[in-house]
């Protein structure tokens, strides 16, 4: 089995919200002492000028999200509550394939504001 990698951030968003990331993005690169975690965005159809703006400002990897199961689901079930999130919010759930390949995560909303390092929020669940 190959090593993991450290450490990685990831985000979802839609296109609309591009200039949201990207001010995370530049949140980040102001406020990290060092950039050493790998970043992944999920997304629905984001345009490929905003993917260049965001990887120029931070490099990142795109990964277009889609869910169709989830229409089936909701016809399937009737759930009017499945009905009052976006498929993008299901995105968060890709996490769980990318803890093969990395020792941490973290999930950032793509419209926060990045304040001060965030580094520690990779060490909240490390044991003394």
């Amino acid at each position: 089995m190959s090593e993991k990698k450290n450490k990685a951030l990831i985000f979802g968003i839609t296109a609309n919200y591009a200039f949201a990331l990207g001010n995370v993005f530049l949140g980040l690169k102001k406020h990290c002492k060092k950039i050493d975690f790998d970043i992944f965005v999920y997304h629905q159809n984001l345009k490929d000028s905003d993917k260049e703006i965001l990887n120029s400002i931070l490099e990142c990897n795109f990964i277009e999200y889609s869910f169709p199961q989830i229409k089936k689901i909701m016809d399937e079930t009737g759930s009017i509550w499945l009905r009052k999130f976006s498929e993008l919010a299901y995105s968060r759930y890709e996490g769980f394939d990318l803890i093969k390949n990395y020792q941490k995560l973290a999930w950032l909303d793509g419209d926060i504001l990045i304040q001060q390092d965030i580094q520690s929020l990779f060490d909240i669940c490390d044991k003394d």
